[in-house]
């Protein structure tokens, strides 16, 4: 469902809609507005430092040249990586790895970000950063609009207004937290 919503697959039948724009039709458009960040992620050069792999992931998203270089180091203090900023990524554990992921999906500043377990393989102490810049800074204060997907019940309890349950591919309950408890 994540990868049908960020346009990475195409559905068999359907229509998906993203920030009101048909992914089908336009879905160029719709990866313009989206950051996604999902838990196997595979995609970054393990040679290259962080600031590296940014750059690079950041021209793809086109980020103004002239603005990557800063917003490459605002990602990377989001999501406390920036002592890390010029080590090689292969250097990085697993946890380190799923921040660079979100910080990645922050990058071009989308309208809505597809997080998939951001805070999977993450120590403690940075998942609830994590937890706490979904929340407050991202949804609340920026008005982004955040689909987070997670096994952890506490946590999506913690972060979301609106909760769905999948069973079987299919929606299960829908609801507010405290109406689906």
């Amino acid at each position: 469902l994540l990868k049908l919503l960020a346009t990475l697959l195409l559905p068999d039948s359907g229509s998906i809609h993203v920030a009101g724009i048909d992914a089908l039709t336009h879905p160029m458009e719709v990866k313009r507005r989206v950051g996604f960040s999902f838990s196997d992620e595979r995609s970054f050069y393990y040679r290259l430092t962080a600031r590296q792999n940014l750059k690079f992931f950041g021209v793809l998203a086109d980020v103004p040249p002239q603005r990557l270089a800063a917003r490459v180091v605002e990602v990377m203090e989001t999501v406390d990586l920036r002592a890390a900023l010029d080590q090689p990524v292969k250097s990085f554990s697993s946890g380190m790895r799923q921040r660079l992921a979100v910080a990645r999906a922050l990058l071009a500043d989308p309208d809505v970000l597809i997080l998939d377990e951001p805070t999977r393989a993450v120590d403690p102490v940075h998942a609830l950063a994590l937890r706490t810049l979904v929340r407050d800074d991202l949804a609340r204060r920026l008005g982004k609009t955040v689909l987070l997907s997670t096994n952890v019940l506490a946590e999506a309890w913690s972060i979301c207004d609106r909760v769905a349950i999948l069973a079987g591919g299919r929606i299960a309950a829908l609801g507010a937290p405290a109406r689906i408890a």
